[in-house]
């Protein structure tokens, strides 16, 4: 190794160098510790050479160094002899080491390269052309691979012993959606409005979830709010009024009784809302048509026990489904006219082969119920179906079924026009399979005429069958009725931003559109694109109206409140993590996390007192408050600016960033700053990235830059050139709340039509001769039928012409930035079907450890782009290992801070009912071998079935500092109706030194 070393060094742990072709390895026993020991790390690389002796500075506070440093030799030539040196942030020294050899590590090829033998597909990226130089990369056989046998291991735990309830001293309810309409104080006065904000709370028993009680709070609109001018904020305090109902319908078919507004957790007017001409509010509720009256103050379920089992008996087959097209989907959008409720079910899709009494198909079309409710039997006696979407349906939107496996139809909103309805499709894609359509009706709400249009003032059908008197959509003081209600800046009139659960903002512009008085017309607004955040109009009186609330305080006074609800709130049980668990930097046993749908707040976990209370604490972040994060988390990632801290959120619809502290002290108050409509992206492959329906990933990259990865979902939003990478600078970014555009680089060629990229890894490779750097990234995925089927007629011939799973290669380097490479197949399994990959580094970053799903294991030279060495992994009973991968952010293959390898192993045989940890060990020449590390032992052989898929994170023991690291274990998201109140944590999952 060489000597001169000083006391950090031997604290630490020495760095071990070698040399392996082109590149030389320094590779960190435990840098975590000494980066947490020392912040601001540089260290100086200096390296002799027969052409002389080379600097190479590095900055290992780097976000993206990550322990070893790999350095290319290629352009330099033999190196003789080096010498480290690493200082702090003050430049204080910290580690030195020199020497004057350097042993080599072979990487012998453990496969045959014969003659005939397959060879990897590659997909070739933009930046290397057509030509190359591409590797051909020779694909080992399962033949050749070793089977290693895994017995259990000797640590074991309970699921029981390591479940730690999740407890709060008072948690305030949750918001939802927010609809407009009249006061109950004024209900025939159009002139006065309130805003309805929806609330749920989560109602425990037993230290389960027994249910969700929702609620709304009305905010009733002052005229006052619209004049002066300046930021101003006002407290109401409990002057505010909660409209709370404990009214429960008929028995279930399990004799359950449910309240009328639900108790599932979504909430009211989470995906529709609409209000009639007596401003009642309308929406969809388990299933169910709720509203809430203002004239009255009270909910009222639609009679006749209506579901959308109502609406099926419409279609063909009725209820008992023998004969049907197929099932009704659940998403719903609805309008008021005529004295009726539209319901537009907006799906049509065909996942399997229908001849069942339970086809696989999803229907949807335009059904409508009276708005009278007082006599049941003549509402029940009234539903109507006026157009489905099955090719037999009379009228018909679509005369053809819909095709295998593509979710492809999708209507979008209905506007309410003067002749009845316009209906539209979800646009994009979904446009391609029909509409828009007109479906007029008369003054009963009858269907008079129907008919395939291009736009709303055609008066002639396609087919030219169907002529159409001329129409326009209905306004009312210029506001289109269909968006009346809807007032929030996610979706909506943008005229009121809903940031904490007690606290709206609203510009003083938003009061007369609100009230929609003083000769208001929607034809004053400027563009809704100006550089406005909210929509408003010349000479509009300037400042924001910060309206607070106590929603806790006034919920304690009600009488409806009383028992369940009320004592909600006083503390217990509370959700844990299901969204996202982060540990917070610096901070001993810490956590932020996400654990509760809709509005997604952010709360602090704290693991402190497990010892004497078995309980961890979770508290609203900030306190009090409760930050909302706006969108679903997939992936997080911490970044420091300057003497700020950030946490960066990547998810479902977009990317925010929530300032967490400033100059160290954690901020009072903070916001979600949504971010991701602001970037300004340039396609370095020539083929601009669709629109994304969630963002997966987020890292790294170096120079204080991140990027971050993202794909569609079928039937929801995408493109065949949606998946792919983004390059950005967050500095960039500006202020919170800026809105200048954000230049960024995107690369969506080479993963064109995949489903999403899997686990990314990247790795750092500094140049010896010129001392620049390169970041390398990898991830795995492979094309779907779907988006190849979906691609447009001028994109045809960009279709990957090999659909099986492959490893995409990309690279960051400067000044050209973003680029990719090239992707290669991975080796085939047994039965010679492509399998899933995951990807992970080795501990060196020599090579690239790749698990399949079929329990095989793959070591992957990455300088040489060769396999060199394959496992098969075994049980003691003889089938192959099978997986478990974690979500949100997805990973099979979990890298701990000490840069180990861990994968979760389901249990064999299955009636063992036992899980465990096994380590993935990568040898200096890219060997493997398998360790078993830990045991999950349950009470039953079902019992182990709901870690997988749960959000998870390794948390560093910061108190003691002994290199320990606990692993934290949520619970999975898509298991909503089975919410846990606890959070599971395996004390030194990793150990401290010296106890390995």
């Amino acid at each position: 190794m060489g000597g001169g070393s000083c006391r950090a060094d031997r604290e630490i742990g020495p760095v071990e160098v070698f040399r392996t072709g082109d590149e030389l390895i320094f590779q960190w026993d435990r840098f975590d510790l000494l980066r947490e020991a020392h912040p601001g790390l540089k260290a100086v690389l200096k390296l002799r050479g027969r052409a002389g002796d080379k600097e190479v500075p590095v900055d290992l506070a780097d976000p993206a160094v990550k322990g070893t440093l790999v350095v290319d030799l290629s352009s330099f030539g033999i190196c003789s002899g080096w010498e480290l040196v690493v200082v702090d942030g003050a430049g204080k020294p910290v580690l030195e080491q020199r020497a004057d050899s350097i042993p080599e590590a072979s990487a012998p090829g453990r496969f045959a390269d014969l003659p005939g033998g397959a060879v990897a597909f590659i997909e070739k990226g933009k930046a290397m052309g057509a030509a190359g130089p591409y590797p051909r990369i020779s694909l080992p056989s399962t033949k050749e691979l070793r089977p290693v046998m895994i017995d259990r291991p000797a640590r074991s735990v309970s699921k029981a012993a390591i479940t730690i309830p999740v407890t709060t001293d008072a948690e305030p309810p949750l918001r939802g959606a927010i609809a407009l309409s009249r006061q109950t104080d004024a209900p025939l006065d159009a002139t006065r409005a309130s805003l309805y904000l929806s609330y749920k709370k989560a109602i425990f028993a037993g230290g389960k979830l027994d249910r969700w009680h929702k609620f709304l709070v009305e905010v009733p609109i002052q005229s006052g709010w619209g004049k002066g001018v300046g930021d101003e904020t006002v407290d109401l305090g409990t002057d505010i009024k909660v409209h709370i109902t404990n009214e429960v319908g008929k028995p279930d078919w399990q004799g359950i009784q449910h309240n009328i507004l639900g108790d599932d957790d979504a909430d009211l007017g989470q995906t529709a809302a609409a209000t009639d001409d007596e401003g009642r509010i309308y929406w969809m509720a388990s299933n169910g048509l709720v509203r809430f009256d203002p004239a009255t103050a009270r909910f009222e379920r639609a009679p006749g026990d209506f579901s959308m089992n109502s609406l099926q008996k419409l279609c063909p087959g009725g209820d008992v489904m023998k004969g049907s097209p197929g099932w009704l989907s659940n998403g719903v959008y609805f309008v008021c006219t005529r004295g009726r409720v539209f319901l537009t079910v907006i799906g049509d899709s065909l996942s399997g082969p229908t001849g069942s009494d339970t086809p696989a198909r999803r229907i949807g079309g335009v059904f409508s119920v009276s708005q009278d409710w007082s006599d049941a039997a003549a509402f029940t006696a009234d539903i109507r179906l006026h157009v489905g979407s099955w090719e037999k349906a009379t009228p018909t939107l679509y005369p053809t079924p819909p095709p295998l496996g593509a979710d492809a139809r999708k209507l979008g909103h209905t506007m309410v026009t003067d002749a009845g309805l316009f209906i539209q499709t979800a646009g994009g894609k979904y446009a391609e399979a029909g509409g828009p359509w007109r479906l007029d009706l008369d003054d009963q709400g009858h269907t008079k005429a129907f008919g395939e249009v291009t736009r709303l003032a055609d008066t002639v059908s396609k087919d030219g069958r169907t002529a159409f008197p001329p129409t326009q959509e209905t306004k009312v003081h210029g506001v289109t009725k269909t968006s009346m209600v809807h007032v929030g800046t996610i979706w909506g009139r943008k005229l009121v931003a809903m940031t904490n659960p007690g606290e709206l903002i609203i510009p003083r512009s938003s009061i007369r559109q609100l009230l929609m008085s003083d000769g208001w017309d929607d034809a004053l607004l400027l563009p809704a694109n100006s550089k406005h955040s909210f929509r408003t109009y010349a000479g509009a009186p300037e400042g924001v109206v910060t309206v607070k609330y106590d929603v806790m305080e006034k919920v304690r006074q009600s009488p409806d409140a009383k028992g369940a609800l009320a004592d909600s709130l006083k503390g217990g049980p509370s959700l844990g993590p299901c969204y996202l668990v982060t540990p917070i930097p610096g901070q001993a046993d810490q956590a932020l996390a996400v654990c509760e749908y809709a509005v997604y707040p952010l709360a602090n976990l704290d693991f402190s007192r497990i010892g004497d209370r078995n309980a961890v604490t979770k508290t609203s972040v900030p306190p009090g408050t409760a930050v909302t994060a706006k969108l679903g988390p997939y992936d997080s990632l911490w970044v420091d600016q300057g003497d700020e801290r950030w946490l960066y959120i990547t998810g479902y619809t977009g990317m925010t960033r929530i300032q967490y502290a400033k100059a160290g002290k954690v901020s009072a108050a903070m916001t979600s700053d949504v971010f991701h409509s602001r970037m300004s992206p340039q396609a370095v492959d020539g083929h601009p990235r669709g629109g994304l329906k969630q963002y997966d990933r987020i890292f790294p990259v170096f120079g204080g830059r991140l990027m971050n990865s993202g794909t569609g979902r079928s039937g929801r939003g995408g493109t065949a050139f949606t998946t792919g990478l983004e390059l950005f600078d967050p500095k960039h970014l500006g202020a919170e709340g800026s809105g200048d555009p954000v230049p960024s680089q995107t690369s969506a060629y080479l993963s064109r039509c995949c489903g999403a990229l899997g686990t990314l890894q990247s790795r750092l490779v500094w140049n010896a001769a010129d001392g620049s750097l390169r970041q390398e990234i990898f991830g795995s995925g492979r094309p779907s039928q779907v988006y190849v089927d979906e691609l447009e007629a001028r994109d045809k011939a960009f279709a990957p012409s090999n659909l099986e799973e492959k490893i995409f290669r990309y690279e960051v380097r400067d000044p050209e930035g973003l680029r990719d490479l090239f992707g290669f197949s991975v080796p085939r399994g047994e039965n010679g079907e492509s399998p899933d990959s995951f990807l992970a580094l080795s501990p060196c970053h020599r090579f690239l450890v790749i698990l399949l799903s079929d329990g095989s294991v793959y070591s992957f030279h990455l300088a040489e782009n060769r396999f060199v060495d394959g496992i098969t992994m075994k049980t003691p009973a003889g089938p192959a290992v099978e997986p478990v991968g974690f979500r949100r952010p997805g990973e099979t293959i979990l890298t701990a801070p000490d840069g180990q390898l861990y994968f979760l192993a389901a249990p064999s045989p299955p009636e063992v009912g036992s899980v465990q940890f096994n380590r993935l060990v990568i040898g200096r020449g890219g060997e493997l071998a398998v360790e078993p590390h830990l045991e999950i032992t349950g009470t039953s052989p079902e019992d182990w079935q709901d870690l997988p898929n749960s959000v998870r994170c390794f948390m560093p023991d910061l108190k003691n500092r002994d290199g320990s690291v606990d692993f934290i274990v949520g619970w999975d998201s898509k298991d909503r109706t089975e919410a846990k109140p606890f959070v599971r944590v395996i004390p030194d999952f990793v150990p401290p030194r010296g106890r390995e």
